[in-house]
C-alpha cells in the first residue's frame, strides 16, 4: 500500500512495532509450533506491524512478518 486510504497521502512510516506499556510488553499473536492443532506450553508469539499515515494520523495496514503459522484462537 504506497498511498494512505482515508487522505490519499504518500507520507506513511511502514513497518512500526506495535508495543503496549512496559509492564505488557510487546502485543502479539500467539501461535504454536506443533501441527497436530493441540496447544501446549510451547506457545511462542509473532509480533503485529504497522503502517502509520504522518499527515491524517490514521493506521492504515496491520500485519505480521510470518503469516504461515499454526494461530491460537479462543
Amino acid at each position: 500500500m504506497d498511498k494512505c486510504i482515508y487522505c490519499q497521502s504518500i507520507n506513511l512510516d511502514k513497518g512500526l512495532k506495535i508495543r503496549g506499556s512496559k509492564d505488557i510488553g510487546h502485543i502479539h499473536f500467539e501461535y504454536t509450533e506443533d501441527k497436530t492443532g493441540f496447544f501446549s506450553s510451547r506457545i511462542k508469539s509473532e509480533e503485529i506491524f504497522a503502517d502509520l499515515c504522518k499527515d491524517c494520523g490514521s493506521i492504515t495496514r496491520f500485519y505480521v512478518n510470518d503469516t504461515k503459522r499454526n494461530w491460537y484462537k479462543v
